[in-house]
């Protein structure tokens, strides 16, 4: 497993995997904890600074944080399995999280709020990403795959596009191209551009 991990910390941060020198505070650890639950799982790697050294974890304290974390502030709370490695005589904590079939909210000041992983981020999902989420969820099948034919054609032309832009040019309300974005993105036909703290969408190649 050393030669697994050695690998795994020389690639760095992605969609599955997270570092962390030390506990931050438990509401980022139950944003990043849901946001793969939400998405596809992944493992969130304690006692690692973000290039990949390793700074080494005291990993009963940590992990007694994280399992705090989530039972505090995730809803509904979510199973994890944690491993221990001891690399350069410096412990590791993996707190390893599997893809959930609910969709779990972080209770952030007393509102829920919904995260996904996108590349190494954890953000707060927007109205469009709520939809897909619950259609990924129910693994919901789409069949009127021509009446998102109008939306792709304008995405076609476009290196990317706020939901916004979308509207103006599709002349549809907004809510229609939500939903119609929502479709796409679990099709597998776009995918999510972040721009300046922004969702916006392009074809995926």
């Amino acid at each position: 497993m050393n030669e697994d991990l050695m690998s795994i910390l020389q690639n760095g941060e992605n969609e599955t995997i997270e570092f962390l020198t030390n506990i931050e505070d438990e509401l980022t650890i139950a944003k990043i904890a849901s946001s793969f639950a939400n998405t596809n799982g992944g493992s969130l790697f304690v006692g690692v600074r973000k290039n990949g050294k390793i700074a080494g974890t005291e990993p009963s304290e940590s992990f007694s944080l994280i399992s705090n974390a989530i039972d505090n502030y995730c809803s509904p709370s979510l199973e994890f399995e944690s491993a221990i490695y001891q690399l350069d005589f410096k412990i590791i904590l993996e707190i390893k999280i599997q893809k959930s079939t609910y969709i779990h909210k972080v209770i952030d000041i007393n509102k829920p709020k919904i995260y996904i992983r996108y590349n190494n981020f954890s953000l707060e999902a927007n109205t469009v990403l709520k939809r897909y989420l619950e259609l990924n969820k129910k693994n919901v099948s789409i069949n009127a795959i021509e009446e998102l034919q109008p939306l792709l054609n304008i995405l076609k032309n476009e290196d990317f596009l706020s939901i916004t832009q979308l509207v103006k040019k599709i002349l549809y309300k907004r809510e229609k191209v939500e939903i119609q974005l929502a479709q796409l993105l679990h099709l597998n036909k776009i995918e999510i551009v972040l721009l300046d703290g922004g969702f916006n969408y392009r074809i995926k190649n």
